[in-house]
């Protein structure tokens, strides 16, 4: 039985690509974004609280907090 209307499919797993239907449950979108609350990209610094994020590949970086971290190595020369 697959899910209902306003209903997606939750992984128990965590393995997006696992087909075995008794690894997954029907889930309230709700209740969805509940469960993956920690998966979710993190919208401001934690150390300076900017929102201005530079991206390198897969790596993310508070452009203010990298620019201070960069001065302070050019000073040490």
């Amino acid at each position: 039985m697959g899910p209902l209307d306003g209903e997606v499919l939750h992984h128990l797993c965590e393995q997006k690509d696992c087909v075995n239907p008794f690894h997954m449950q029907p889930a309230t979108v709700a209740q969805h974004n509940t469960i993956h609350a920690g998966d979710r990209v993190q919208e401001v610094c934690s150390r300076c609280g900017s929102d201005d994020w530079a991206s390198n590949g897969p790596k993310r970086r508070c452009r203010p907090c990298w620019n201070a971290k960069r001065r302070q190595r050019r000073a040490r020369v």
